[in-house]
């Protein structure tokens, strides 16, 4: 099957495991914007989605609160897109996880404090300034903090990504 063939696909048609159908079912019974108003939630769903990527690989830019808006915006503006990200291997557990048990995977958690010391320490250790060095240190106490405190959810055994711990940031 091409990926015209799949862009072109319906709710019903699109191949989603069942814990998936069931969430698009759902939203789709919301309304989807029309016209221009549908255009600026697609185009804000893409820009939240680059920044999430770019978030998975900088310090101090989240990942998974861009994610979840760009769930949020392709909800009100495309079905597609909205189940595109849903069926992504690497965000989709994390949309998921939030929108059905409000919280993150132990897995996910892990990852996030590693991404968060890993970067900020070498952050740390390429400046020569005691005063930024301190800054950054706290940024990373805050940081770790704000991920520690989110609810832990169960992993999802169907998720091979998720399972290995893998989920993102």
């Amino acid at each position: 099957m091409s990926a015209i063939e799949v862009q072109r696909m319906t709710n019903t048609e699109i191949m989603l495991p069942e814990h998936l159908r069931i969430a698009a079912g759902r939203e789709a019974a919301r309304k989807v914007a029309k016209g221009a108003a549908r255009v600026g939630w697609i185009a804000a769903g893409h820009v939240c989605v680059a920044l999430g990527v770019i978030g998975a690989m900088l310090p101090l830019m989240p990942t998974t609160v861009f994610i979840l808006c760009a769930a949020a915006c392709y909800a009100r503006g495309s079905q597609r897109f909205y189940n595109k990200l849903l069926a992504h291997r690497i965000f989709g557990p994390i949309v998921r996880d939030w929108q059905e048990r409000r919280g993150m995977s132990a897995g996910a958690k892990r990852w996030a404090v590693v991404a968060i010391v890993i970067t900020i320490s070498a952050s740390i250790l390429a400046l020569d300034n005691l005063t930024l060095r301190i800054v950054l240190a706290l940024v990373a106490l805050l940081l770790i903090g704000g991920v520690l405190r989110l609810p832990t959810v169960a992993a999802r055994a169907d998720v091979a990504g998720e399972a290995r711990g893998g989920a993102g940031p």
